[in-house]
């Protein structure tokens, strides 16, 4: 991605398109059910997602289309957009907080290809945003994707940089090393996990996660 140097870069992206009033508000609703009763938030989540799917086909149609968290993440695909030398729309966090928490839903719901088809729908809207691309590299690493996996946690760990809060992106960047970590064992490749579990306490140093796995890995060695 080439520095951006110039505000007015955003111009070249229409301003983000907003969900209706009625749409934002089965959003929150959803959120608030998704972690205890995932099929009711997946019935508000649904017509929403259907509101924006002939407007995403329109945009593609003629350029490219987004959806953006943050200001930031708006004036980035802007100049991916102005890159490409195409059109380019962003749409609001709307869409994707709820293509997100369909994801979630449908993994609570067993139906993870579905699952993982959404999450690659989203990354493709929100291709910038870290925390997508660990969502799908676990829904990849839980499909026995595992290439994908480690490519999906990559993409998190080299997009980590736009994440506004520094905190919330050191746990990001550990979690997407952690996930390596899980794959290279999966691969047998103990040296590999092993360095990607140390380097994901230098962004988490209290993870118990890593910590594990690191025995894990310590106890697979012994002869």
């Amino acid at each position: 991605m080439r520095r951006i140097t110039a505000i007015g870069l955003a111009l070249l992206c229409t301003a983000a398109a907003p969900a209706s009033p009625n749409a934002a508000q089965a959003v929150a609703q959803a959120a608030a059910l998704v972690q205890q009763q995932p099929a009711q938030a997946l019935a508000l989540l649904e017509p929403v997602i259907a509101e924006f799917d002939p407007q995403i086909t329109q945009a593609e149609a003629s350029g490219m289309a987004f959806c953006a968290t943050s200001a930031m993440e708006s004036l980035l695909y802007s100049s991916i957009a102005a890159g490409a030398k195409k059109s380019g729309k962003v749409f609001s966090a709307d869409l994707c907080t709820a293509l997100f928490l369909k994801g979630f839903a449908l993994a609570e719901l067993d139906r993870k290809a579905e699952a993982l088809t959404t999450l690659e729908a989203l990354t493709r809207l929100a291709p910038m945003h870290a925390h997508y691309w660990v969502e799908l590299g676990a829904a990849y690493r839980a499909a026995g994707q595992l290439d994908a996996a480690h490519k999906a946690y990559q993409q998190a760990i080299d997009n980590f940089q736009w994440v506004e809060d520094h905190t919330s992106a050191t746990l990001l960047r550990a979690a997407a090393r952690r996930g390596i970590g899980y794959v290279l064992i999966e691969k047998g490749d103990l040296d590999g996990a092993e360095a990607a579990y140390r380097a994901s306490l230098k962004d988490d140093p209290d993870s118990a996660i890593a910590k594990s796995e690191l025995d894990y890995i310590k106890s697979k060695r012994i002869p």
